[in-house]
Parts: structure tokens; C-alpha cells; sequence
């Protein structure tokens, strides 16, 4: 999939705790993109599903998704759940080092924690070799992750049938929920 090298990651979702949900990683170059507006800056707007403007917007950044419906998130932890997500995310692709994650909605230390055990195993990173920035209104304050969201909602107005044979669709990597499955969270 994957032939070219991507500095940062940003990740939002669409639907949140309806379902499905839609998880949106668009990856960027541009320094430009991570730079933090301290207050909201960038509007939360909504594509139509028929609006080609969002590929002319993406430019030279590239996109990925995961659909998931609530049986995923039954019998995995909250705090290693978006560890599974963001490495579907990235499975495949390439990534310079540190890997730079940018997360809309906060995250607490557990969460993270999670994200970067996960992610770390999966793609043999250390810990200081990703770093994670998560906030309330990330999708408002950094170009990257107003795409990110962007994308999530665009894609959650798509058809679900048209989603399903999407050239740019990712799967839950199935290993990391069996690795990661648990009748308790402890």
C-alpha cells in the first residue's frame, strides 16, 4: 500500500458511540499542518458524500479508514482499544521515526499508554519513538486532524456498500483483538 514515507498522523472518528463508526487517519508532510491555533480556528465542515472538493483539499496528504460496528469494542478494554484502531491505521504504511500521532478528544496517561504498547509490538517502535498529542477540539486547532475529521464524516455519508469495497478501507488487524480480548478490564 504504502510507497511513500508520511511524518504525521491525524486521526478523528465519525458517529461516536453510534454505530458505525468510522475512523479517519490522514497522513501529511507539511509542517504546517501540525501547527497548534491555541483557540478553534478551523471549522467543522460537512461534505456532502457526492462533494469532490475533499480530494482536491487533501492535495498531496493521503487518507485511510476502519468501519467498526460495537461487537469490537465488547471484549477489548477502552484504554488499549484505540491502540488496535490506530494500528490498523497505520498497518502497511510507512512512517518516518518518531512516529507523530496528533488525536482529536482527549486521551488520558492509560489510553496512551495503550496506543503506544500497542502500536510499539506491532510495528517494533519504542515508546520515546512515538509521540502522541490528543486534546479537546484537536479537529478544530490543527489543519491535520480538521481533515481527519473531514474524512471520518465524508466517508460515514458514503453508502455502506460502496465503503466495503473502498480502495483506501483498512481492517481491524484481527491478531491484536485475539491478543488483546478479555471478559474483564483490569
Amino acid at each position: 500500500m504504502g510507497e511513500k514515507s508520511w511524518k504525521y498522523v491525524g486521526i478523528d472518528e465519525s458517529n461516536h458511540g453510534r454505530y458505525p463508526e468510522i475512523y479517519a487517519a490522514v497522513y501529511s508532510n507539511f509542517d504546517s499542518d501540525i501547527e497548534d491555533k491555541e483557540k478553534p480556528e478551523y471549522p467543522k465542515i460537512r461534505l456532502t458524500k457526492k462533494d469532490k472538493n475533499f480530494n482536491v483539499k487533501m492535495g498531496k496528504r493521503d487518507y485511510r479508514f476502519l468501519i467498526l460496528d460495537q461487537h469490537y469494542k465488547r471484549f477489548i478494554c477502552s484504554y488499549k482499544f484505540m491502540g488496535i484502531v490506530v494500528a490498523s491505521l497505520l498497518d502497511e504504511e510507512i512512517f518516518e521515526l518518531p512516529l507523530r500521532l496528533f488525536i482529536d478528544g482527549h486521551l488520558n496517561k492509560l489510553k496512551e499508554d495503550g496506543i503506544r504498547g500497542i502500536v510499539g509490538e506491532q510495528f517494533g517502535i519504542r515508546d520515546e519513538g512515538i509521540e502522541i498529542k490528543s486534546g479537546k477540539d484537536l479537529d478544530r486547532r490543527l489543519f491535520l486532524v480538521n481533515l481527519a475529521d473531514e474524512a471520518a464524516y465524508w466517508l460515514y455519508k458514503k453508502p455502506l456498500e460502496k465503503l466495503a469495497k473502498h480502495r483506501k478501507k483498512k481492517t481491524i488487524l484481527t491478531d491484536l483483538l485475539i491478543d488483546n480480548f478479555s471478559y474483564t478490564c483490569s
